[in-house]
């Protein structure tokens, strides 16, 4: 008898557990990224209110630097930050605080 070395053959059974696991790693695949977008657009959806609120400050803080070294500006710090008043201005009291 001859020494034949067996050959290789790819079975039937063999061709359907491929294409089976190949399918089965490309739905993993697509479920990782599914999940990986969509956190990342919430993500990105949060980043964007935190511009838009931080782009309103912005905004106040420009405005407040127009009128920083006005004489409305100073009236308006004296009187809130050390609680100064016209003359002629009358000042209510709250029991409240």
């Amino acid at each position: 008898m001859k020494n034949d070395p067996k050959k290789f053959r790819i079975t039937n059974t063999m061709y359907h557990i491929f294409w089976c696991l190949l399918l089965i790693s490309a739905l993993l695949t697509a479920t990782i990224h599914f999940e990986r977008h969509s956190h990342f657009s919430i993500v990105k959806q949060e980043m964007q209110q935190q511009l838009k609120s931080q782009e309103s400050v912005n905004e106040s803080l420009r405005n407040e630097l127009l009128l920083y070294g006005s004489d409305t500006y100073i009236e308006r710090t004296a009187s809130e930050r050390l609680g100064l008043v016209k003359p002629d201005e009358i000042v209510f009291y709250s029991s409240e605080e």
